[in-house]
Order: structure tokens, then C-alpha cells, then sequence
């Protein structure tokens, strides 16, 4: 089923907070989004605004369209209506998901390039395999196997493109697999044991725990479900496969610094701001100043990695022309030197 993207829900954040500070109220907002968009996003909205006009509250409104709005959305709308900071909560969901564009714009503008040298390179071997095919068939020669397993010039082109389909669908089932916690905790724990690459994963996770965290305890939220939304707005999964072991801890009485410490896997900064905020009774302050620094110090990894990772899609075009340099070099120079010599 389908869901909505980062673009649609950055949109959708930003109307609600203008419509909010505007005084509007939420049957009016949720009306006119319904009225929006797509015909599939106005079926899936329908029966929010249907509901809010029935008297019910947006987030209990949201959670009757399955997944189509994100379970980070839902749950800082009804902490946005439980603490009466509606318009804030949309200000700071708009500016999450504008910057989460940002960084996939940086990324895709910094390998577009190397990603296209890339698609010239394996397209120019598969034309090459086409053209050595034709060769051979207009000089009714035998038709160079260039991978040596005896297929004509067919079956090579099918098997060098089912080798690289099968590469690039595996890179990309990993990387989803890994955003979405398909394969649990152990793969993202690994990862963030990657230099540079694992403390970019890390403080971005950490800004989305430490600033959801901290408005659901300024909304008055118990005190295991605000540590359950900020573990889940991580959207970390060795993060949240801590949950059972903090949530028991904080229900043995222990202080969320405590909780958070005893797992030795968040960063003393982290473990210090709750400290120091819960002493003074400026959790929420204090983590949503920690959730921007983490946020900035991410965005400037981000963008080394994507320079990073520009030069090293670059080393694997010329890898791989250089491989089909030599494979076609030895299938047609020293096979054939071979030949001459056992004749």
C-alpha cells in the first residue's frame, strides 16, 4: 500500500502549520487537505476529515489510514494536540522532513555524475558484446566468447546484464533492508561501527530521539510511551531493540538518565542533556538544542560522504571498464595467439 513520501509530507506539515498559526481550526485544515492532491491522496485523507468532523482528535483521525502518514507524523500530532503546541510541533515536522530532502538532493546532485559515467560504461560493454556478435556474423566467423563458457553472442549479452541487474538489486535490497530494520538490529549495529558513515547514521538518529523525546515529555506523555517515540523517531533498529531493557528500568523507578546510561549505547552528551534537564526541568529545551547541533554535525558528514561517495563510484566505472579491457584483450589477443601457436 502505498504511502507518502518525503516531499508530500514536508508540504502537507508546512499547510498545517500556516493554516494552524492562521487560527484555523482542525475540521477546516483536514477539510481542505481532503480536497487536495491526488485522487488516491484525497481517499486516504477523506477519512480523516471525516472523522475530525465526527469530533475526533487529528492523531486518532491519522491512525485510521493504516500507514499512509508515518508513525513519527501521527505521534507528534497527538503530542502537538496534547500540549496545546500544534503550530510548533507542525513548524518543527516541516523542517524535518525539508531537511531530510535536502540531504537526499545533496546526495543524488553529488552522484549523478559518477551514477552516469557508471551507466555509460556497462552500457558501452553491452553494445560491445553486440557489436563483436555482428562482426562475426558478417564475416561468418565464430563469434568470440568473451566469458568463456561456451555462449554465443545472445546468451553473453543476457548473462552480463542478469549479473548486473542481479548487483545493483542486491545493493539496493541491502541499503532498504537496512533503513527499514528489515534485517534487525545486528546489520545497523555493524554499520554504525563504520567510520564517518556509522557517526553520520548515529547523530542522525539521535536528533530525531532527542527532539521527539523532548516534546513528548513538555506534552505530559507517561513516561515509558515518550521513551518509546523518541526510540521509534530514531529510526534506528538497534536503538529501538533497547526498548524492552529501558522501559523496564524506568519501570523499576529509575531516572531516564539512569535508563539511558546502564545501556551503554548513547553518547554521554545525550545521557548528560537528560541528566541536566531533568535536574532542572528543562528536558525539553535541552534536548531540542542537543537535536539541533546533532542535526548540523550530521549535515556536514552527509555532505563528505557524498564526496566520498562521488570519487568511489567514479573508481568503480574505471574498475570496471578496465575489466572489460582486459577480458576482451585476452579473448581476442592471446586466445588467438594460442590458436596460431597449436596450429
Amino acid at each position: 500500500m502505498a504511502k507518502l513520501g518525503l516531499s508530500q509530507l514536508a508540504k502537507i506539515s508546512h499547510r498545517m502549520r500556516t493554516g494552524v498559526e492562521a487560527g484555523l481550526d482542525d475540521r477546516t485544515l483536514w477539510r481542505k487537505e481532503a480536497q487536495r492532491g491526488s485522487t488516491a491522496h484525497r481517499a486516504r485523507v477523506q477519512p480523516v476529515a471525516d472523522a475530525v468532523d465526527k469530533g475526533r482528535t487529528v492523531g486518532e483521525s491519522l491512525e485510521l489510514t493504516g500507514d499512509y502518514f508515518p508513525e513519527l507524523f501521527v505521534s507528534m500530532v497527538k503530542i502537538g494536540e496534547a500540549s496545546g503546541r500544534q503550530g510548533a510541533v507542525y513548524r518543527r515536522l516541516s523542517e524535518h522532513y525539508d531537511h531530510m530532502l535536502k540531504l537526499r538532493s545533496s546526495f543524488l546532485s553529488m552522484i549523478f555524475m559518477p551514477a552516469l559515467e557508471l551507466f555509460a560504461a556497462v552500457s558501452v560493454i553491452a553494445l560491445l558484446i553486440i557489436a563483436l556478435g555482428f562482426v562475426a556474423s558478417m564475416t561468418n566467423s565464430e563469434p568470440i566468447d568473451l566469458f568463456g563458457l561456451g555462449f554465443g553472442t545472445v546468451g553473453n549479452l543476457f548473462l552480463y546484464l542478469f549479473v548486473v541487474g542481479s548487483l545493483f538489486g542486491s545493493v539496493a535490497l541491502v541499503i532498504t533492508g537496512l533503513i527499514r530494520g528489515w534485517f534487525g538490529p545486528g546489520p545497523t549495529l555493524v554499520a554504525l561501527k563504520v567510520p564517518l558513515l556509522g557517526q553520520t547514521l548515529r547523530l542522525m538518529s539521535l536528533s530525531r530521539m532527542a527532539w521527539s523525546f523532548g516534546m513528548a515529555i513538555d506534552s505530559g506523555m507517561p513516561a515509558k510511551e515518550s521513551m518509546h517515540l523518541g526510540l521509534v523517531s530514531s529510526q534506528n533498529a538497534y536503538y529501538q531493540s533497547l526498548e524492552p531493557r529501558i522501559a523496564k528500568s524506568i519501570q523499576d523507578g529509575r531516572s531516564f538518565q539512569e535508563s539511558l546510561a546502564e545501556t551503554a549505547a548513547f553518547p554521554d552528551d545525550l545521557v548528560d542533556a537528560v541528566e541536566a534537564g531533568e535536574m532542572s526541568g528543562t528536558v525539553t529545551e535541552t534536548l531540542e538544542r542537543l537535536s539541533n547541533d546533532y542535526r548540523d554535525r550530521a549535515a556536514n558528514l552527509f555532505r563528505m560522504i557524498t564526496v566520498i561517495g562521488g570519487f568511489m563510484v567514479m573508481g568503480f566505472v574505471m574498475l570496471v571498464v578496465a575489466a572489460a579491457i582486459i577480458l576482451i584483450y585476452k579473448r581476442l589477443v592471446i586466445d588467438q595467439y594460442q590458436q596460431l601457436l597449436e596450429f
